[in-house]
């Protein structure tokens, strides 16, 4: 690539760019799909020991972009967990981290609460609330209906992790803000649509670790048991993965209330199995359009590997010495992954 990897950042509102400029010795940014926050790290040459320790809670903005202009990455978050690295051959680092979430605020607090005859949506908001959290969610997760939706002693951010995986969403962390969007969709958790993105050998692939089938994730059912009252017995619903190869069933350890959530809880696991039948990671010049749940179109590499994947998680790193490159880590194989047919 003959563009120049350019970026900015500031904290508490105040742009630092060129103060940290002659220190920096490398930005990452990782990208997660749901259930984790967002973090910045920004690792910076302390061989002085004259960099002033930076303190947690601050504001921090950043963007990556490259020089010739297009989509950018940005990233707000509060700082978190100021790191001293070193040794002998290392020398002293100083890691200046930030997460997207504030892990100070309320979002952690455990709270008991419940909601009667209500919607998702009525309940997560509410919930929510109670954190200081606005809560999103997609049109399609809004109107889920149940009898009763509870906060057992349990975070916010727990009991948002704990209903995305029961309802088949992805749940998402911003700062003061909560976004549920549905599993596998086409959309990012910001709601905006997401690219495809290309990994191609001899173009802008770098390196790449793909195994599009793997035998110990993969099930040929998902199975939830519940308790039926008028019948005095235990049963089970069961929803298939699509993999009739695989013959093993996978149980929830947990048993549903009635038959309304059983089906909504084997249908999230069935897929979720099918996303982890196989996977890997590959690294890519940088690329902004690298995001959680985007397509990935590998390319050029062999039959059986070259395919579509879908992206699980992203890191983007610049350092001195390789510039800007991007690292996702792809699960769920479909296309012409996995099928070699010479």
């Amino acid at each position: 690539m003959t563009e120049e990897a350019v970026y900015s950042m500031s904290v508490d509102g105040t742009e630092v760019t060129r103060r940290f400029t002659p220190y920096l010795e490398a930005l990452t940014l990782r990208l997660y799909d749901g259930g984790q926050s967002d973090t910045l790290e920004i690792l910076l040459d302390d061989s002085l020991g004259h960099l002033r320790l930076p303190r947690v809670g601050a504001s921090l903005s950043a963007s990556l972009s490259w020089s010739g202009g297009g989509q950018a990455l940005n990233f707000t978050g509060k700082t978190d967990e100021p790191r001293s690295r070193g040794g002998r051959s290392a020398g002293r680092l100083l890691a200046l981290t930030a997460t997207g979430t504030d892990f100070l605020s309320s979002v952690k607090e455990k709270q008991q609460g419940h909601v009667d005859d209500s919607t998702f949506e009525q309940a997560a908001q509410k919930f929510g609330a109670k954190a200081g959290i606005a809560v999103k969610i997609d049109p399609s997760l809004a109107g889920l209906h149940r009898d009763w939706w509870g906060l057992q002693n349990e975070s916010f951010a727990a009991w948002g992790k704990r209903i995305a995986a029961e309802i088949g969403a992805t749940f998402k962390l911003y700062g003061t803000r909560a976004v549920f969007v549905p599993r596998n969709g086409g959309a990012s958790v910001s709601g905006r649509a997401l690219a495809t993105v290309t990994a191609e050998w001899g173009r802008n692939l770098v390196e790449w670790d793909l195994a599009p089938t793997q035998s110990r994730p993969r099930f040929g059912k998902a199975v939830v048991g519940l308790f039926n009252p008028k019948t005095g017995k235990f049963e089970n619903v069961e929803v298939g993965t699509g993999d009739a190869s695989a013959p093993a069933a996978h149980v929830d350890v947990q048993r549903a209330p009635n038959y309304a959530q059983a089906r909504a809880r084997a249908a999230a696991n069935a897929r979720e199995i099918a996303r982890g039948k196989g996977g890997g990671w590959v690294v890519v010049d940088g690329d902004p359009a690298a995001q959680p749940q985007a397509p990935l179109v590998v390319a050029g590499v062999r039959p059986g590997i070259d395919g579509t994947y879908r992206i699980a998680s992203v890191t983007h790193t610049l350092t001195r010495a390789a510039g800007w490159l991007t690292e996702c880590d792809v699960e769920e194989p479909s296309g012409t992954a996995g099928a070699d047919e010479r």
